[in-house]
């Protein structure tokens, strides 16, 4: 939840509370500026710590604070009674303490740009030939691999992956260039578990791509193109944890800067329900 703050009006109730009126005096003004600007970095400094909670531990004794850094079994916290910071073991804790460690520290790595990666590659399938007396034709499947790699030192859990994969279809007989229709196909898989170092792999569906190319001597009578060739156009993955969105990346890289993410959640529950049969 963000904390919206107007800093000029802080700073004025400063100077004003803790030292009752503007002083003439110039140096004893830097002073009070000074002093007043130090409270407000601390307390925002403060907030940005963490929020205070009751902590219970496993005889049942319990203690407000902050969480401020968990490493392994050992937890670093601030007491809010005095202000004391302190490192102690997790298992001290209860059970409904330690998930809330684990989950906290997990959400500190993945805030971090370099603890995951997503990587898009295109694939492609096999290949089939036909012809008409007026055309040559060619037909082959396509898709794309995702990948996402943990590069931290914890666990990864309980991610929502969705994609967007956009196929051009390219008029016959076009008249002008990029003729013919944008579509886009959604898909989404879940992970529940990727450990440290650990790499998974989703292969999407693959689509029929066709080629048709006009032989030598014959031409359309709208003076169109002689050939048409549909063309993956582009993957744009977005990666989701409990609801809120983590990282995205497309390829080619121009697809999130050009088009618009629209999922339609008819399509996000008909994926979901299919993969459950």
């Amino acid at each position: 939840m963000g904390i919206a703050v107007n800093l000029h009006q802080i700073y004025e109730q400063l100077l004003v509370c803790r030292f009752g009126s503007i002083l003439a005096n110039h140096e004893n003004m830097k002073l009070l500026r000074q002093s007043a600007l130090f409270l407000l970095l601390s307390s925002l400094l403060s907030h940005a710590e963490g929020d205070f909670r009751t902590f219970t531990s496993v005889d049942g004794r319990e203690m407000v604070a902050s969480l401020l850094n968990v490493s392994g079994d050992d937890v670093t916290i601030r007491r809010q009674a005095d202000g004391r910071k302190m490192t102690t073991k997790m298992s001290a804790f209860s059970k409904k303490d330690c998930e809330y460690m684990i989950s906290w520290e997990e959400a500190q790595r993945l805030a971090r740009d370099d603890s995951f990666d997503i990587k898009i590659r295109r694939t492609t399938g096999g290949s089939e030939k036909s012809s008409t007396a007026s055309t040559s034709n060619k037909s082959w499947m396509e898709g794309y691999e995702i990948t996402l790699s943990n590069e931290s030192r914890g666990d990864i859990t309980d991610l929502d992956v969705k994609y967007i994969i956009f196929m051009f279809d390219e008029k016959v007989a076009a008249t002008r260039k990029n003729q013919g229709e944008l579509k886009r196909e959604f898909g989404n898989f879940d992970l529940a578990r990727l450990e440290p170092d650990g790499t998974t792999n989703h292969l999407t569906e693959k689509f029929r791509m066709q080629k048709s190319q006009l032989k030598q001597g014959w031409y359309y009578i709208n003076g169109g193109d002689y050939k048409a060739e549909d063309e993956l156009a582009g993957c744009w993955v977005r990666v989701y944890k409990d609801g809120e969105m983590l990282r995205e990346v497309s390829l080619p890289a121009s697809v999130a800067r050009n088009e618009e993410w629209k999922w339609p959640k008819a399509k996000k529950n008909q994926k979901k329900n299919k993969k459950k049969q």
